[in-house]
């Protein structure tokens, strides 16, 4: 499988669930990096309420062109997609490509996540993506870490093929 696992993380959930995949699938992995950082959750939550976009540093679609297998990850905030993500996917080009989606939010329930993940699914769609699947995880609270074996026992049933 010629796969990439393409993240953003903000609080370090995300990047333990993305790590963890690109150990168990043996992939390459990567990060989307906005060019200013926004310092404020609240700020940043802002943006996720009023589908604000990113300015991403490199070229994480680049990145993607010769792959087959894609792999996305991202917070919800505020019950919403992400702009990090968001802003990649504007520009993105799945043509062909299997994409996994993979969430991580505060809520426990996960009330929000089938939402957000069918929202997304339809942007990969519209890209041309085939979605092969998603996954919904709980993280933490804003602005903290979950212990890293809660976060990969969430992933180990998810299959990725």
């Amino acid at each position: 499988m010629n796969a990439l696992i393409l993240y953003y993380s903000r609080d370090g959930n995300t990047k333990i669930a993305a790590e963890y995949l690109s150990q168990k699938l043996q992939c390459d992995i990567a990060s989307l990096n906005e060019k200013k950082p926004s310092r404020s959750f609240i700020l940043a939550g802002f943006r996720s309420v009023t589908g604000k976009r990113r300015k991403l540093i490199g070229d994480p679609w680049g990145l993607c062109k010769d792959r087959d297998v894609i792999i996305l990850g991202a917070p919800i905030w505020a019950g919403n997609g992400n702009p990090v993500l968001n802003s990649f996917l504007d520009d993105a080009d799945f043509s062909g490509k299997k994409v996994y989606l993979f969430t991580l939010q505060a809520d426990p329930q996960l009330k929000s996540a089938v939402s957000v993940l069918e929202i997304l699914g339809k942007r990969v769609e519209d890209a041309k993506g085939i979605i092969s699947g998603t996954l919904a995880i709980h993280g933490n609270s804003p602005g903290k870490t979950a212990e890293k074996s809660y976060i990969t026992n969430q992933l180990d049933h998810w299959e990725i093929s």
